[in-house]
């Protein structure tokens, strides 16, 4: 990991990640308030670097006058390495939602709703769902398992 002059990376043109205009702001309004969180990845090319993962974020850390950035070089591997590599590290993992409720309440004694709407991939409305979901009775609704040796389910 380190920086990389941005004259020196290239972006790819396999990736298929559009970022929709209102997370786009957040995401600039993160960079200009924090600065950069997340490495670019990048593979050694002859021309320098080409980014395997993080167009989108290289995209507004060039627009934001950036000259170095943080990346991570997987080194000198193939176009279809570098393909498959971004398959890879695009799969998004399901988000257990309950820990986001409970992260978002845990800041809340230090940030108001305004200041984490300004960040975060979510809306003001989506916020305060999030903050509602850990007052939810979760026991009163809690199944038993089916008894099976009873005969059919339907």
């Amino acid at each position: 990991m380190g920086l990389i002059q941005t004259a020196l990376i290239k972006q790819n043109d396999y990736h298929c990640k559009n970022i929709h205009p209102d997370i786009y702001v957040k995401a600039r309004n993160s960079i200009l308030k924090d600065g950069q969180l997340k490495a670019v990845v990048v593979r050694q090319t002859d021309e320098g670097y080409e980014i395997v993962k993080g167009n989108n974020l290289f995209q507004l850390l060039k627009e934001e006058g950036a000259e170095d950035v943080c990346c991570f070089n997987v080194g000198d591997i193939s176009l279809d390495e570098a393909k498959l590599m971004y398959i890879q590290l695009s799969s998004e993992l399901e988000i257990n939602y309950v820990k986001i409720a409970q992260i978002i309440s845990d800041i809340f004694s230090k940030f108001n709703i305004y200041d984490i709407e300004k960040v975060a991939p979510y809306s003001i409305a989506e916020i305060s769902e999030l903050k509602k979901l850990l007052e939810f009775n979760w026991e009163k609704y809690k199944q038993s398992e089916p008894d099976v040796e009873q005969g059919s389910l339907f």
